[in-house]
């Protein structure tokens, strides 16, 4: 936990530089020790947002781990991980589907048994798998793996507390994708499936997650016309995340969560929808604020991803605003 601090991330790497000159004599002690401080150090930083850094951190863990020369153990398999992550990350889904490959290999070596918890990481490291597809394009393979996945997760026999969260983010992906195929039923379906898996597993408990199968049902409805209903989904979405962001506070980049984002997007679904209800004046007031929080709140921000991750969402209100013409006295070149 002191590590979530950038004095803590500091402290780590003094701790590593100071470890990294122990003796040869020393070298086997030395090399497990850097592997797991590495991977801890990566796992923060990617924590943070600096994608950059953690994969050239994962790749010095994975580096200490090969001198090693031991079988492939757990570490083998999470170093994995977080290198396809990282890779995901900065945009090389190519070498991240390779890396989730790599790792669900190595995890076969420990989950034999289709009861144990070994199994569920492996069908995690999967579904990883297979959202990269997604996000390569490849969005028919993407969903015919996720619905393999999902196959797998029911199989394990474990308790439903100890699978439902991964089987949900998984429906919650094969929603998305199919939306963006156009299968509407099957997207609302698998929505649907999502929202009851969370009411089984945590009644009448908010869980963070569910903020963003609503925001899902409130796209599905606006892709099918369903303008009305759309808003009201995004209403709900936005009244569960408004105890936990304030957007007017200022942020850390540890508060840069995709929850966050997601929170920010909401707004701009909101005005779209109320534009196509007629309703101009209220979307124009959304877009408006929407311009004075992201301009405040990417300043707060250490790392350029962060900065550019906030922009990037603001992005889409901005062109939607000068597409509808909001702004008719403004001018583009003003803005």
């Amino acid at each position: 936990e002191v590590g979530r601090t950038e004095a803590g991330i500091n402290s780590m790497r003094a701790a590593i530089e100071v470890l990294e000159q122990v003796p040869e004599a020393e070298v086997d002690r030395r090399d497990s020790t850097l592997v797991r401080w590495y991977y801890n150090l990566a796992n923060t930083e990617v924590t943070w947002g600096d994608y950059a850094t953690g994969a050239v951190h994962a790749e010095k863990a994975a580096f200490y781990n090969r001198n090693l020369s031991v079988s492939p153990t757990y570490y083998n398999c999470l170093l994995l991980r977080l290198q396809g992550y990282t890779s995901e990350h900065t945009g090389d889904f190519t070498t991240a589907y390779e890396y989730f490959q790599q790792a669900a290999e190595c995890m076969a070596n420990f989950s034999g048994d289709s009861q144990n918890y070994d199994a569920l990481l492996y069908w995690a490291l999967r579904d990883l798998q297979a959202l990269t597809l997604g996000r390569m394009g490849q969005l028919e393979s993407c969903i015919d793996q996720l619905e393999r996945v999902a196959a797998g997760y029911q199989a394990l026999g474990l308790p439903p507390s100890k699978v439902n969260s991964n089987l949900a983010h998984n429906l919650h992906n094969q929603s998305w994708f199919n939306l963006q195929l156009g299968n509407y039923a099957r997207a609302k379906q698998a929505a649907q499936e999502v929202m009851d898996l969370y009411e089984e597993s945590y009644p009448n408990t908010y869980y963070p997650f569910i903020a963003n199968t609503i925001v899902l049902q409130g796209q599905v409805a606006q892709a099918t016309g369903d303008f009305g209903t759309a808003l009201s989904y995004y209403d709900e979405a936005l009244e569960s995340l408004s105890p936990t962001y304030n957007p007017e506070a200022p942020l850390s980049d540890l508060q840069t969560t995709d929850n966050y984002l997601i929170y920010l997007e909401l707004f701009d679904y909101r005005a779209r929808c109320l534009i196509a209800l007629e309703r101009e004046n209220e979307a124009n007031e959304i877009y408006e604020w929407l311009e004075n929080i992201i301009s405040r709140q990417r300043q707060t921000f250490r790392s350029g991803l962060s900065r550019f991750n906030i922009l990037s969402y603001a992005r889409p209100a901005y062109e939607q605003a000068i597409l509808l013409n909001l702004y008719p006295n403004e001018g583009s070149a003003n803005l």
